[in-house]
């Protein structure tokens, strides 16, 4: 039933599709029913290989590739309000979402070197990586551009043996990181995306620190 407050500020609007109606009366009323299936399966392989040219003193080399393959459907069964008549009417409706299997391939090569210099009073790690996105489903392909992500990380350690202080030393990085956001995956032919309209997501990263290394 509704109730006075109701009936007081829809008067007008409850008399014109149902008149002197005080209520509604439910029949076979079930619960909103949601059900969602997602499949995502996700292959990879990466090759890497190490030389370590001198003591501390490494350089190395990779690639590597992954490939998700993700699709989901969507299915919806909700009660919704009409009129009908002259009069309101709860009536059943029937959705579903279906997304099309699509796939990301993201292929990337990188060069890193972990150096340390002056008998331990500099080290730390110099690379630069490469990746490509590429996505497709049975419908479109979309290609990008590649990325390339630099990164630097240097610690300074001056300060060596000070009683129970084995070291003390500075920390300090920087690097750019590029990734497909996952929305990216949900593409279909319908948005008319084109060769090189997206690109993956880019974060710059920094850090600033202190490292110390106690007794034991």
């Amino acid at each position: 039933a509704y109730n006075a407050d109701f009936l007081a500020d829809y008067k007008a609007l409850i008399d014109y599709y149902s008149p002197g109606a005080t209520g509604f009366t439910f029949t076979d009323f079930p619960a909103y029913d949601v059900s969602q299936d997602r499949l995502r399966d996700t292959y990879q392989g990466k090759l890497s290989w190490d030389w370590e040219f001198a003591k501390g003193q490494l350089f190395s080399l990779g690639a590597e590739s992954v490939l998700e393959d993700s699709s989901y459907v969507t299915v919806q069964d909700v009660w919704m309000d009409s009129y009908s008549s002259g009069a309101l009417r709860f009536e059943k409706a029937h959705f579903e979402m279906d997304s099309p299997a699509n796939r990301l391939l993201s292929s990337g090569g990188f060069a890193l070197c972990e150096f340390n210099l002056f008998s331990g009073l500099l080290a730390g790690e110099a690379g630069l990586r490469v990746d490509h996105e590429y996505l497709y489903n049975d419908d479109a392909s979309i290609n990008t551009y590649p990325t390339l992500d630099p990164k630097l990380r240097l610690v300074l350690t001056p300060w060596k043996n000070l009683g129970w202080i084995e070291s003390l030393g500075i920390t300090a990085g920087s690097g750019l990181y590029s990734r497909m956001s996952l929305l990216g995956a949900l593409f279909d032919d319908d948005m008319g995306l084109t060769d090189y309209s997206v690109s993956p997501d880019r974060a710059w990263f920094n850090v600033l620190g202190v490292d110390l290394q106690g007794e034991d």
